[in-house]
């Protein structure tokens, strides 16, 4: 999760610290596992998503554009 030095969420695209959530989505990935899903956009535009996973044991959290 891409983060300044305050920890506050930072745009993947563009690097904006103004940031909004829009919504979070529940989901089922390959292996049957619940997902969540937490949808952002930034001022400038761009929208992303954080996605936090299950798997072995282990919480894999990764951000993608949308």
């Amino acid at each position: 999760m891409i983060t300044n030095e305050d920890n506050v969420l930072i745009c993947p695209l563009c690097g904006s610290e103004y940031t909004h959530f829009i919504k979070w989505k529940k989901y089922y990935g390959k292996d049957g596992r619940l997902c969540v899903k937490l949808l952002f956009f930034c001022e400038e535009g761009h929208d992303f998503c954080i996605d936090f996973k299950q798997h072995e044991g282990f919480t894999i959290v990764s951000e993608e554009a949308v």
